[in-house]
């Protein structure tokens, strides 16, 4: 069953998706959409900033995990606080 929250556009590091290593409910994908006009630095751990990212996601675009699929906590923050990010768990 898929789970689609938003996450509201932030200047500081906001949680995208919730560590899931440990879960019982195993996490199978991941897909986040960057509803923002600001680009969304994406960072697979914590201490997320436009200068320590795993991946930038300018206003519109879209990532889709790959396999094998990382099941940490997934960190964010914008460079604009605009917007949101949807995020889809699978």
């Amino acid at each position: 069953m898929a789970t689609v929250t938003s996450v509201p556009a932030s200047l500081t590091e906001v949680t995208i998706v919730d560590d899931n290593e440990n879960s019982d409910d195993v996490r199978r994908g991941v897909h986040i959409y960057n509803d923002s006009t600001a680009d969304l630095y994406i960072k697979f751990g914590t201490g997320v900033s436009t200068d320590s990212f795993t991946l930038k996601l300018t206003g519109g675009s879209f990532f889709e995990s790959a396999q094998p699929l990382y099941r940490g906590i997934v960190t964010g923050i914008w460079s604009e606080a605009v917007g949101s990010a949807k995020v889809t768990k699978v």
